[in-house]
């Protein structure tokens, strides 16, 4: 696990229940710089092959909730991170040649 982390995104206020509904509530989290890529690797065998398929998997969820009413409101949602082949420094280093 690469990160494991919560965040309050928003907070109703004083103690009156939440009405029905939908809800959009935009957060920000900023995500560790050396944090690998979103990756899917899988290798399936050949015909006449018995070795067994290979799966890698590098993924990325967040799971979202009300607090003291995980069991009843949560959503979870895959995110994609986008990986750079190169860090901004060894960029400029190279532009600077």
């Amino acid at each position: 696990m690469f990160v494991d982390k919560t965040v309050t995104a928003f907070k109703f206020k004083g103690n009156e229940p939440i009405r029905k509904g939908q809800y959009r509530i935009p957060f920000f989290m900023t995500l560790p710089q050396k944090l690998p890529g979103t990756f899917n690797f899988v290798k399936k065998p050949l015909p006449g092959q018995t070795v067994h398929p290979e799966n890698l998997n590098i993924s990325y969820f967040f799971d979202c909730y009300v607090e003291n009413m995980e069991d009843e409101l949560l959503y979870q949602k895959e995110i994609n991170v986008k990986q750079f082949l190169f860090t901004e420094e060894e960029i400029i280093d190279d532009l600077s040649i």
